[in-house]
């Protein structure tokens, strides 16, 4: 340590550190539609489980949807309102992200 150093400040640089931060990182990855529902239901236990969780964030929760299984406009609605309905209910205590991506092809 250098001289005149705060020891508090190595201490919080050294926190600081990527490998460190992503400790703390929780990644479910879903690769369709039926994966992202699984994940939405569980996580209510999970974040009772996990008290210091502090962020929640869904990207994206369109993208599953594109190339998962369900057929029916109204299937797809109602599992969206699903998730939605718990993600609102989850965000009363915890901030929740969520991204929702869209893609144009453009003619020329």
């Amino acid at each position: 340590s250098k001289p005149g150093a705060d020891p508090a400040l190595a201490t919080a640089a050294a926190a600081m550190r990527a490998d460190a931060c992503l400790e703390a990182v929780h990644v479910f990855r879903c690769f369709d539609e039926l994966e992202l529902i699984a994940v939405i239901k569980h996580l209510e236990a999970f974040v009772e489980k996990h008290p210091k969780i502090r962020l929640i964030m869904v990207d994206s929760v369109s993208f599953p949807f594109r190339h998962g299984g369900l057929d029916a406009a109204r299937e797809r609605t109602s599992a969206l309102m699903n998730i939605s309905t718990t993600l609102r209910r989850l965000a009363e205590d915890i901030p929740v992200v969520v991204t929702n991506h869209m893609t144009t092809k453009l003619h020329p």
